[in-house]
């Protein structure tokens, strides 16, 4: 992973270069790792794998995701290159259902009860784009009947590749970073494997769909911004503007609240078996959501509908992470299990919604009440320090670098918020919290056990500081020449900050008549032009930071003069 960026070289210096070194215990055993084609709990539980499935009742169980190994070749390879001594065996097995479960048979009977016996699956297709994840069932002393876990992914029922390699390693004795950890689901065996069988088709569903919608949903609110930002500059006077006003506004504020309507969905159906299904629920959802901004809108105008869907979004998404991330473990605006790059807390696409959600919900409102300026500075100080935190901290959102640019973006929205040009000791504190920030999530992250955060830095530490800076700028050159969308974002980003700067017309209008949202335009470009050079997928940062700052700016654009309500 590539997840810490520029201020990684800092962090290092700071926080030392230490791997927390876990045991299993002191038992030693004969450890048998058998590894075979992709295969999934549906497949286990159909009746044409009796030894799979009569295994899996005394075992622990769960389901394995791994972004490397596209074949059970490339998966045993990874295993035997930490397999020292006689002890171990690893046995890769080709073919169908049928010769699976007898190789599965034939191991579980070699390996005896005192043995470890690893089953592993490739997470990926032989060909293609993996939508699937793999089966991990351990039996073993330290492996009884349960479900998998571990800190690398935070999910009862998911592990890694490398999770499962380390519990190899401990079972024959050795030192590992992270392994897999047995859990006691209070559950019968019957009902694990079914729940395993529900995730897994409920994600490999949200997979097929995730990148697709995520495309519609990015094209569809740009064709809206741009009808709406011609409609209420150039067609202002025209007979049917009150109409089309109306039909853009409404179709906004829908938008605006499909982030909400995606991740309430799950509360709904935690595991819903198909697309279509998916689909549904987050129509309705949204909609749901929409309607209740309806009614803030007949009570406070377009400003309030928008003010109260930006608020609803970012403490949905923000209580979310609060439990543990329930309702994100695979969603059209989350990360994916399936890549099996991040597993739990918040990816760039939920921390830029939440962050951009509650700058222009938080500023819309102060500015409906025209509360005093001690009041503006502690509600933007307090909701920065709460969103900030809830995505930065490793015990919920645990995405680092949003320290870097989601202080950017409240630290942006305050000073502006003033009217004034910001001093040079506001800048340096800005930066001091910031880079504080890091070093303090990074130190907590390690101490727990090093999760993703901890394990990118002794990934990348080898290298030295001068090596992390090189491979940033070669990550930094790649992205932005890899595909001409980068850079498209960009020039409209650049565009719309040069209109923010130079606001004319109806533009100009509603930023003087709303200046605390007209402060938080501005920090959410700061943070969205931080964002999009300190992240791995920064565009998508800097793209939907945006979004919604755009689409708050258009609905209160195409407001008629006068209006009262609908």
């Amino acid at each position: 992973m590539r997840k810490i960026r520029v201020i990684l070289p800092l962090v290092i210096l700071l926080t030392g270069l230490m791997t927390p070194v876990a045991a299993l215990g002191a038992t030693v055993s004969r450890v048998v790792v058998v590894v075979v084609p992709p295969i999934s709990w549906s497949d286990v539980t159909s009746g044409d794998m009796p030894a799979t499935r009569k295994l899996a009742d005394t075992s622990s169980v769960g389901l394995l995701a791994d972004h490397e190994a596209d074949s059970a070749t490339a998966l045993g390879k990874r295993f035997a290159t930490e397999l020292p001594g006689s002890r171990g065996e690893i046995r890769i097995v080709s073919g169908g259902i049928t010769e699976i479960d007898a190789s599965v048979s034939a191991a579980a009977s070699s390996v005896g009860e005192q043995g470890t016996l690893i089953i592993v699956s490739a997470a990926s297709a032989p060909t293609g784009r993996s939508e699937r994840l793999g089966v991990a069932i351990i039996r073993g002393p330290l492996y009884p009947s349960g479900l998998l876990s571990s800190a690398s992914t935070h999910r009862k029922g998911l592990v890694t590749a490398d999770d499962v390699i380390g519990s190899m390693m401990g079972a024959l004795g050795l030192d590992f970073e992270v392994a897999a950890e047995w859990f006691d689901d209070g559950h019968s065996p019957a009902e694990r494997v079914s729940r395993l069988t529900e995730m897994d088709v409920s994600v490999s569903a949200a997979e097929r769909l995730r990148i697709g919608m995520f495309n519609i949903y990015t094209i569809v609110m740009a064709a809206l911004l741009l009808a709406g930002w011609l409609v209420a500059e150039r067609f202002r006077t025209v007979r049917r503007f009150a109409y089309w006003s109306l039909v853009l506004r409404r179709a906004l504020l829908f938008g605006l609240s499909m982030p909400a309507g995606a991740t309430i969905l799950f509360a709904v159906d935690r595991y819903p078996e198909s697309a279509v299904r998916i689909i549904g629920l987050m129509l309705a959802a949204t909609g749901f959501v929409w309607i209740f901004a309806e009614f803030a809108w007949h009570r406070w105008r377009t400003a309030g509908a928008i003010g109260l869907i930006g608020t609803v979004t970012a403490v949905v998404l923000a209580t979310d992470q609060l439990f543990g991330a329930p309702l994100s473990l695979a969603g059209v605006f989350s990360y994916s299990p399936v890549a099996a790059f991040r597993f739990f807390g918040i990816g760039n696409e939920g921390a830029a919604l939440l962050v951009g959600a509650a700058i222009v919900g938080i500023a819309l409102e102060l500015d409906s009440l025209e509360v005093s300026a001690t009041a503006r500075r502690l509600v933007i100080a307090g909701a920065g320090v709460v969103a900030v935190g809830v995505c930065v901290l490793p015990a919920f959102g645990a995405n680092v670098i949003v320290s870097l640019w989601g202080t950017a973006a409240f630290a942006a929205f305050y000073l502006a918020a003033e009217g004034r040009r910001p001093r040079v000791f506001e800048l340096i504190a800005v930066v001091a919290v910031a880079l504080g920030a890091v070093v303090l999530a990074v130190l907590l992250d390690r101490l727990g056990g090093g999760t993703h955060i901890g394990r990118a830095i002794n990934d990348v530490s080898g290298s030295g500081v001068n090596g992390l800076i090189a491979e940033r700028i070669s990550t930094s050159i790649r992205i932005f020449t890899a595909s001409p969308l980068p850079a498209i974002v960009l020039a409209i980003a650049g565009a719309f900050a040069y209109m923010r700067a130079r606001a004319r017309g109806e533009m100009a209008r509603v930023l003087a008549e709303y200046p605390v949202f007209a402060a938080a335009v501005t920090g959410g470009l700061v943070g969205g032009f931080v964002g999009a050079f300190a992240e791995d997928s920064g565009i998508v940062v800097l793209a939907l930071v945006l979004m919604y700052a755009a689409a708050s700016l258009v609905a209160l654009m195409l407001e008629p003069e006068g209006e009262l309500g609908v």
